[in-house]
């Protein structure tokens, strides 16, 4: 009996090792969960301990174990995550919800194009600054078809060297031809600072 309580607590505990499969969306490896991955964890050796000194009923450890992890999740899910963003769709929908409030109206069609967001003043590109060219150009196609003013939103997802220069010569160039700009990494961030 006590070989077999060692080898579930070693493998629970190696599971909670293991890197998830799904890198996305898993919600039993988000930061917020690691107290309770290793609660339980601890919780499970230490049950099993009084099991096998006390000799008390597995039902009854179960029963506990159960009670234990549901109000841990619970509370785990009641913590803030802070927002993932990976893709241009993450950081677009993070800008509107942040700068406008959600009012901006995202993937608007035009001809030969679509708008990623439409504000009551601007007809705003997202991109990173590897792609400022084509994010002018669209910026520039889009205010035209709108009748609004251009806009462009960079943002940097994993910087890289050389990502800074390029985004103030992407700044300087927009300012040039008059075109609003706005860096989504410092607008997130005076957001979360409010």
């Amino acid at each position: 009996m006590n070989d077999v309580v060692v080898r579930r607590c070693k493998s629970l505990f190696l599971s909670f090792r293991r890197k998830p499969e799904s890198s996305y969306f898993n919600i039993f490896w988000t930061p917020a969960l690691v107290p309770f991955r290793v609660f339980a964890g601890v919780t499970i050796i230490f049950t099993s301990y009084k099991f096998i000194m006390n000799r008390i009923s597995m039902k009854r450890i179960f029963h506990i174990i159960f009670v234990l992890l549901f109000v841990l999740f619970i509370a785990a899910c009641g913590t803030s995550h802070k927002q993932v963003l990976r893709t241009e769709k993450d950081y677009q929908q993070a800008f509107n919800e942040s700068y406008f409030r959600g009012k901006a109206q995202m993937e608007v069609h035009v001809k030969y194009g679509r708008v990623d967001l439409l504000s009551d003043d601007y007809a705003i590109e997202v991109d990173n600054p590897d792609n400022f060219h084509e994010a002018i150009g669209q910026a520039l196609h889009y205010a035209k078809e709108t009748g609004k003013k251009p806009a462009v939103a960079f943002y940097i997802a994993d910087q890289k060297h050389g990502d800074r220069e390029k985004l103030k010569y992407a700044i300087w160039l927009c300012d040039y031809y008059k075109i609003k700009t706005w860096f989504i990494n410092d607008e997130l961030k005076k957001a979360r600072k409010k």
